[in-house]
């Protein structure tokens, strides 16, 4: 048996609704009016009767209280039995000369019973309700057994409820001082703490501290209160909230949305509603919590996020080439098959498998979270079918394939038309992508070109390095894209990357240098090789005044050194 005890209420309006659920109840034939202490058995009675004895002590406010008595589904008794057991329930609960009624529901699938009472009894003194939820719970398992009804445990603060919440150091803390300052729950709790509220209140504890100070059965107590009220995944929802938060301020699109999602560890999916409807659901996949986009603000909502700076629809082309570098990525990334596939479904591909009755034969990939995505089978990507199912197995067994090359120097696909954006997001991808192993910038240069992918190094008047523009080679469409159009910090970026292969020269070396890159004339004898690797950053981290961007880099001051341009690609 559950018993329920509701917070303590005074004014007379809300009295006079509960009485009027309770008659509805009996009306529809879902309701029984047991007994009545002030014996009218009239529940159109029961409001002046209740109201009078409340107002036999005009220093109490909250003058009403209701419990309800809860047997487990499927449980029977009969009303004499039961009426006994509720008499008895308000009896040693300190109730018994208060006014009560006792009302059996029968409209859900456990029987149960409501008693509307005072808190003020039958001589004007009032009925304290200090420690009322632990008294109930020691009473509740008391009646189970004098009565033969199924012991019930009241739902305790779990280990795995309790392991997720210690690895965040704070939460208990946080939540307990949520639940003191709520009306609903300040009572209860206070119940549980008695000297150490105060304590509590001024400090923030960690979760050792708390279960140290509380002790093990108490901090359980406690954690159980909590739980059931949902404070703890009020700040599961704040941490989500946060981290979207960030993911969002820094994204060009809903594609890099999902992306940057994605890589911070966050839980993201599409789903359809029984009507049809796309809806989202984000989550924290180590705690197991998840929410649907209808409890989170209006701009995650999948009609939002769809509208977000979305470009234009990609075309085939763009969606292959999109497809080839992601699954270039997922290669890297895995030493299996399996893993390989894990890989694609975080960054946002489907691969599907097609089999028959000799087994699998091929795979085709799709873009999730694009409008219009197609299914492309993996033999229709290149038109040397490199990225086949064949090949990729031939690949994790080892042996060589037209992959091993690939995965060295990249990819080209030939497009036959690209949006702005999508060339810009390829060339960002490829620089990634490259500059890992590039060894020197002519290095880099014919890396890229490889890759059809032109570089240019831009310079001032006095011959210093400015800037880095690129362009599409096997794109109809393609337009010179200077590096600081293509992301906000990417010019800055790039140039610290490659800072270090000019260092020693003077500026009649580098004028030479320049003098090749521009024709295409290319000698490595000169360029000096490059110390250290310099990876890119995920939002393009570094920070510096380039206010006027016509001063020379070198020139221009640079607030972060320790660079990390490890990332992921866009795409």
């Amino acid at each position: 048996m559950i018993a329920k005890i509701s917070s303590p209420f005074g004014d007379n309006t809300t009295l006079l609704k509960k009485i009027s659920y309770n008659v509805t109840k009996i009306e529809v034939g879902k309701g029984e009016y047991l007994y009545d202490n002030f014996f009218e058995n009239d529940i159109h009675k029961l409001f002046v009767e209740m109201k009078e004895v409340g107002e036999m002590n005009d220093r109490v406010d909250k003058k009403f209280i209701e419990v309800s008595l809860n047997l487990t589904p499927g449980e029977q008794i009969d009303n004499d039995k039961f009426l006994q057991l509720g008499k008895e329930y308000m009896q040693r609960m300190g109730y018994g000369n208060c006014c009560y009624a006792v009302i059996r529901h029968s409209d859900r699938e456990h029987k149960h019973l409501h008693i509307l009472s005072t808190t003020v009894d039958y001589d004007g003194i009032h009925v304290s309700n200090s420690y009322d939820w632990r008294k109930s719970q020691e009473l509740s398992r008391d009646l189970e057994k004098k009565y033969g009804l199924k012991e019930v445990e009241y739902n305790k603060f779990n280990s795995k409820s309790l392991s997720k919440i210690k690895e965040r150091e704070y939460y208990f803390s946080n939540a307990l001082d949520k639940g003191l300052r709520n009306f609903s729950t300040k009572t209860e709790l206070l119940e549980l703490l008695s000297d150490e509220a105060k304590l509590i209140q001024n400090n923030q504890l960690s979760n050792t501290e708390l279960e140290i100070l509380l002790g093990k059965n108490v901090y359980n107590e406690v954690g159980n209160v909590l739980e059931k009220n949902n404070l703890f995944v009020s700040l599961y929802k704040e941490e989500l909230l946060q981290q979207l938060d960030m993911c969002y301020t820094s994204s060009k699109n809903k594609y890099d949305f999902f992306e940057r999602v994605h890589a911070a560890g966050l839980y993201v999916r599409t789903i359809a509603d029984k009507d049809g409807k796309q809806k989202l659901t984000y989550g924290l996949p180590n705690a197991n919590i998840y929410f649907k986009e209808n409890r989170l603000p209006q701009k995650y909502r999948y009609a939002a996020i769809s509208n977000f700076m979305t470009t234009r629809a990609m075309s085939t082309d763009e969606q292959k080439n999109a497809i080839a570098s992601k699954v270039i990525v997922a290669l890297n990334n895995s030493n299996s098959f399996e893993s390989y596939l894990i890989e694609l479904d975080k960054i946002g591909v489907n691969a599907m498998l097609h089999q028959n009755t000799g087994g699998i034969y091929g795979i085709s990939f799709q873009l999730k979270d694009i409008e219009g995505a197609e299914i492309i089978k993996a033999s229709e990507i290149t038109t040397n079918r490199r990225f086949s199912f064949f090949n990729i197995t031939r690949y994790f067994s080892g042996e060589a394939t037209p992959l091993n090359d690939l995965l060295k120097v990249g990819t080209i696909v030939k497009q036959s038309s690209m949006s702005e954006e999508a060339q810009k997001t390829h060339i960002r991808n490829q620089v990634i992508l490259t500059l890992p192993s590039a060894k020197s910038i002519e290095d880099l240069i014919e890396k890229l070109s490889e890759k059809g992918i032109s570089l240019w190094v831009r310079k001032s008047k006095s011959a210093e390095v400015k800037g880095f523009s690129f362009k599409m080679k096997n794109c109809t469409d393609a337009i010179p894209i200077k590096a600081r159009d293509i992301s906000a910090n990417f010019d800055k970026e790039l140039f610290i990357a490659v800072q270090g292969l000019q260092a020693n020269h003077n500026n009649d070396t580098m004028n030479r240098f320049m003098n090749k890159v521009e024709h295409g004339d290319f000698n490595g004898s000169n360029i000096p090789i490059l110390q250290e690797r310099v990876e890119f950053s995920d939002v393009g981290g570094v920070s510096g005044n380039l206010q006027n961007d016509d001063a020379p880099l070198s020139k221009k001051k640079k607030k972060k050194n320790n660079i990390d341009f490890k990332g992921k690609v866009e795409l």
